[in-house]
């Protein structure tokens, strides 16, 4: 089968999932084409696949994990999900036997009138989200016109999809890779998407523990900080001790299928959050709710990073078959 993976720009949870996706796929001879910006991050899993780069909705944009902007979310959304958008759309997956949506709405109208099988997959969908901004509700009623009615398969944990859900699957996560580095003492990955140099440098001194940095920023000089952006992400996860974050399902997933304990930063405005961060308590880990930076903050960080001293946790099954399976037992 040649699929279309279509994927909403919000973060990279949505796309490290649908990689991983793809992946299992292959091994049924399906070949996958990627529609995001993301084809770095693709080709480290799947070097062969075709990525297009192009925007199918918005999500919500947030200028930080702490903040929404309504204004401008709009203003996308009138731009790129009009019904010349639709039109535009529905002639890409006439090319293809299967599209995947994680999870666009408009592809799901935009499927639908090319008379292509469209397939949700996520553990929550715009639809829910806008209904928890007013003046979001509009577009919220609009994209459940588009989605309604069409397959999904929901991931946990997760809110309920609008969607005629099939199936359920808890975590689908790109293949856990061994680590390609041994990091010295104890160890901590500072996974929250590229902070910046002043946040990095109040992170605090701690004997005999390390920071480690995915990302690509301008160097900070400390002994206790090691760069590692040219390791691949599954492996670092793989590698250290604490993962240092904040909600989101990829994060989750990874932590999960590692048995990597984590320390989240409390992630403000967004729905999702409270779900996520309610299973991630119940598994044990921590959520710090202290503005970054403060005395406080630091206070708790410590006592976080200390409290999971020689946790071991049993990783989960990854179930990235699953899904895959039915795909092929449903289209093919």
């Amino acid at each position: 089968m040649n699929i279309a993976h279509v994927c909403t720009p919000h973060r990279l949870g949505h796309i490290t999932r649908q990689i991983a996706l793809g992946v299992s796929l292959r091994r049924y001879g399906c070949v996958s084409t990627f529609f995001c910006h993301n084809a770095s991050l693709i080709h480290e899993s799947l070097p062969k696949s075709m990525v297009i780069p192009r925007y199918a909705d918005v999500g919500i944009i947030q200028p930080d994990h702490t903040k929404v902007d309504i204004d401008k979310t709009i203003s996308l959304l009138n731009e790129r999900c009009t019904h010349s958008a639709i039109e535009e759309w529905a002639n890409i997956p006439k090319q293809y036997d299967l599209v995947i949506a994680d999870i666009p709405p408009l592809i799901f109208a935009a499927s639908q009138k090319a008379n292509v099988p469209v397939l949700g997959i996520s553990n929550f969908d715009w639809i829910w989200i806008y209904q928890h901004f007013p003046r979001l509700e509009k577009w919220s009623k609009t994209m459940q016109q588009w989605q309604e009615g069409h397959q999904a398969i929901q991931l946990l944990p997760g809110a309920p999809l609008h969607c005629s859900i099939q199936a359920h699957a808890h975590w689908i996560d790109r293949e856990n890779k061994e680590p390609l580095i041994t990091f010295p003492s104890r160890s901590i990955l500072v996974g929250l998407g590229g902070p910046r140099r002043e946040d990095i440098l109040k992170l605090p001194f701690i004997k005999n523990i390390y920071w480690i940095l995915p990302f690509a920023i301008p160097t900070v000089a400390r002994k206790d900080i090691k760069y590692a952006h040219s390791i691949p992400f599954p492996s670092l996860v793989n590698a250290v001790d604490i993962i240092f974050s904040k909600a989101g399902y990829g994060i989750l997933a990874e932590s999960q299928v590692t048995g990597t304990p984590q320390i989240w930063m409390k992630r403000l405005s967004f729905p999702e959050v409270s779900i996520l961060e309610s299973f991630a308590r119940s598994k044990g880990d921590i959520i710090i709710e202290s503005q970054w930076g403060t005395k406080r903050w630091q206070q708790e960080l410590r006592g976080a990073i200390f409290s999971m001293k020689g946790t071991q946790r049993s990783p989960q099954k990854n179930e990235n078959h699953r899904p895959a399976q039915w795909i092929m037992q449903t289209y093919s």
